[in-house]
């Protein structure tokens, strides 16, 4: 089951221990880890009817968590009298949840959708529909239906009380279940009641997820005070690392406009200042030793067809780009369109969770290129090649980057092996993966670079 299935978890607290009453079979695997013969919340996943009173933990019950509740679930919360009472529509479904939005509101339901940003055409007609009728109270008719009622004041509504002024009875959260995968992190964005963002938080409770929000909290310290003009990020407001979770606290930023799927003069703005501002600074020399080092680290887990991908890939761009006095330059890491918005003079730029400081140049160039071809376009790996070399040799041009065609294809696959090899990193001592069309789509790219670059070295053009 996907991961995303238990993030509800957030809303209450990421420790919570777990009460299960009326709970389908085929929904334990994500409770188990969780159940304590001492727990404090109960949860009700089923059609049967709510009845705990006189149960042995009733007295010290301090929340409920009900998915799809019916009339009697409603009665048996307002007779308990739990002083937090919210309900919240899961989309697509609980299962695969991927947003928790608040339904007790029917403006803040309206305009949470906009929060949401799908970039497939399929999920933003589904956003068009459930923001459509969510004025008329009817978004609850899509996807399921949570209950959640709490003594305490919500763990969120806490972490932000910290930072400004809220009033638990006035402000609403909406949750974004996050990236499936080790370091996966939920985001919550607290609104007033008419639905205007207060604070977002990102929080994580896994060592992997607190040592990437302790990456970003470096990564956005060290951007945010270098004064850069052609992009911006959001201010933060706080960040405090526990042993029960992390979390980065920041206020938004008003009038954005999405990026779109091209690369327009703002990006080229700031890929040319990122360039120009670290240049001179640190020479790729070290990151080529790098891959080949990480290699050698995972080569006996991966698959045979990436082992012989990387290993050959890494000839080329030790060949290409080794030894040939190209600097480094300060990277985003995931610079694409949904971490990218615009204003009328620069970029704003969110999660700078994979953010570097040295990397390889056109990086983020590739990346962004790649990302819209293989998750929006369903190109293949070898289509997206062809477009990312054209893009780099033009976004080249456009900074200043003194590079031949060699060199920009070496960067290419050294951008591609470095994705390839961080994506197992992360699933290290897993005895199989399970491969997506993304890495499948990646490993197509890579090969068809190796044959460009094989060709260009012989002399043969195309």
């Amino acid at each position: 089951m996907d991961a995303r299935s238990s993030s509800w978890r957030y809303l209450l607290h990421p420790q919570i221990r777990l009460l299960p009453v009326y709970i389908p079979m085929g929904l334990y695997p994500f409770l188990s880890s969780d159940i304590h013969p001492d727990g404090d919340t109960v949860i009700k996943i089923g059609k049967s009817s709510l009845c705990i009173d006189g149960h042995a933990h009733n007295d010290v019950l301090r929340s409920a968590v009900i998915l799809n509740p019916n009339r009697s679930d409603w009665d048996y919360v307002r007779r308990r009298g739990f002083k937090f009472i919210r309900t919240y529509g899961v989309f697509p479904n609980i299962r695969d949840a991927r947003w928790y939005i608040p339904l007790d509101n029917p403006l803040v339901t309206f305009r949470a959708w906009d929060i949401y940003k799908p970039f497939a055409l399929k999920g933003k007609v589904y956003k068009w529909v459930c923001r459509s009728l969510s004025l008329a109270k009817l978004s609850k008719h899509f996807g399921d239906t949570l209950l959640i009622a709490q003594d305490e004041v919500p763990i969120l509504t806490e972490i932000a009380s910290k930072y400004v002024e809220i009033d638990p009875a006035k402000h609403f959260i909406t949750l974004s279940s996050g990236t499936p995968g080790p370091s996966r992190k939920v985001t919550a964005c607290l609104t007033d009641g008419a639905g205007y963002p207060i604070v977002f938080v990102k929080l994580g409770d896994t060592g992997r997820a607190i040592a990437s929000l302790q990456h970003e909290f470096d990564m956005m310290n060290y951007v945010g005070c270098r004064g850069y003009e052609s992009f911006e990020i959001p201010f933060v407001l706080g960040y405090e690392a526990g042993e029960a979770f992390t979390y980065i606290i920041t206020r938004p930023i008003g009038n954005l406009r999405p990026s779109g799927y091209t690369l327009l003069p703002l990006h080229i703005n700031f890929l040319k200042e990122t360039y120009e501002s670290s240049a001179g600074q640190h020479l790729v020399d070290d990151l080529v030793y790098e891959l080949a080092s990480r290699h050698d680290d995972i080569r006996d887990s991966l698959p045979q067809e990436f082992n012989a991908a990387l290993a050959e890939s890494i000839v080329y761009i030790e060949d290409a780009i080794l030894q040939k006095g190209i600097h480094t330059q300060l990277s985003h890491g995931d610079f694409a369109p949904w971490n990218v918005y615009l204003t009328p003079k620069r970029l704003v730029l969110l999660d700078w969770e994979s953010g570097k400081i040295s990397q390889f140049p056109l990086a983020d160039a590739f990346h962004f290129v790649m990302q819209v071809d293989l998750l929006v376009k369903n190109m293949s790996g070898e289509s997206s090649a062809a477009r990312s070399l054209a893009e780099g040799q033009r976004v080249a041009k456009l900074i200043g980057a003194d590079l031949s065609y060699r060199q920009i294809v070496g960067l290419y696959m050294a951008y591609l092996v470095d994705v390839i090899l961080r994506w197992f990193e992360d699933r290290s001592g897993q005895d199989s993966y399970d491969l997506d069309a993304l890495q499948r789509g990646r490993l197509q790219a890579l090969l068809a670079a190796s044959h460009l670059y094989s060709d260009a070295r012989s002399g043969i053009t195309r």
